[in-house]
């Protein structure tokens, strides 16, 4: 609503522009570097841009259907947990990175054979750490060793520990272990998730990966889909339909079969969800109802 009715009016009334500000300042928080010309020229960048046509994505996650979730011990309720690959791949596409680039640097990821990797059992499952340790070793990534730790709980998300520097005050993080944990978790499918502990990580491993429920990997290839964004326009008695000259690559949903027929879990989310009458994307640019 807010953002319709900016683009509307503009940023040029002095008396909107305090309205505005006045509305939205109890609930702003700004980063110490966020300068007030910075804001001004976000806001001059973005005041055209019609939310309609920008792609959304909404992280998949799979609930958890035999909560309370007890975990190291303690009752925390109803749980979602995050879901891979596809997870990872809207995040892709929100900064136009490719899978084989580092979401929080844009640079390349490593290569698989400079990764020295080691493959916890988490669940008490028999093998599991073999059935995760012996493909990755087969796609080329150093496999130090396997072994086994303590459960968690019946039900557990995987993660891909790492170490290195913690991160910084101020400024990006850069870290190599990181870069690597990322490579790591491209290859994994399932409710898994990226953790900074230096003490999860064995030694002579830059990245440890600690095995969970319905964890698995993840297949060469993942199917895609090409969406082309439509806009119908009614002037009087007819109506158009025009396509724009932009068309986004979106994610086929994909339920890991670790996850599917899993009692445990129900279906992942969609990554491309129906627009509830409820959400502010469904606005006009009035904001006064449906678009």
């Amino acid at each position: 609503m807010l953002a319709a009715k900016v683009a509307t009016r503009g940023l040029s009334n002095p008396l909107v522009d305090q309205s505005i500000a006045t509305a939205v300042l109890p609930d702003l928080t700004v980063d110490s570097g966020f300068s007030e010309s910075a804001m001004v020229g976000l806001a001059r960048t973005f005041a055209h841009t019609q939310i309609s046509n920008v792609p959304q994505f909404t992280y998949p996650v799979a609930t958890v259907t035999s909560g309370p979730l007890l975990y190291q011990g303690y009752d925390y309720g109803d749980v979602v947990f995050p879901v891979e690959p596809n997870g990872v791949q809207a995040i892709d596409q929100i900064f136009d990175v490719s899978s084989a680039d580092n979401s929080f640097t844009g640079a390349a990821l490593p290569k698989t054979s400079s990764v020295k990797v080691s493959v916890e059992n988490g669940t008490g499952v028999t093998n599991q750490a073999a059935a995760i340790a012996n493909p990755l070793h087969n796609r080329g990534f150093d496999v130090v060793s396997t072994g086994d730790v303590a459960s968690n709980g019946p039900i557990s998300e995987t993660v891909v520990w790492y170490g290195g520097p913690p991160p910084p005050t101020n400024g990006d993080w850069t870290s190599p272990s990181l870069a690597a944990a990322q490579t790591v978790l491209a290859q994994l499918e399932g409710p898994v998730i990226l953790g900074y502990n230096p003490h999860e990580v064995t030694a002579g491993a830059q990245v440890t990966v600690q095995t969970g429920t319905g964890i698995s990997i993840k297949p060469n290839v993942v199917a895609s889909t090409t969406t082309t964004l439509k806009k119908t326009t009614t002037t009087g008695s007819k109506t158009t339909t025009t396509s724009p000259a932009t068309s986004v690559t979106t994610t086929t949903e994909y339920d890991p079969p670790g996850i599917k027929g899993n009692g445990n879990f129900t279906a992942p989310s969609p990554v491309n969800p129906t627009l509830e009458p409820w959400d502010p994307r469904a606005c006009n640019a009035a904001g006064t109802g449906p678009a």
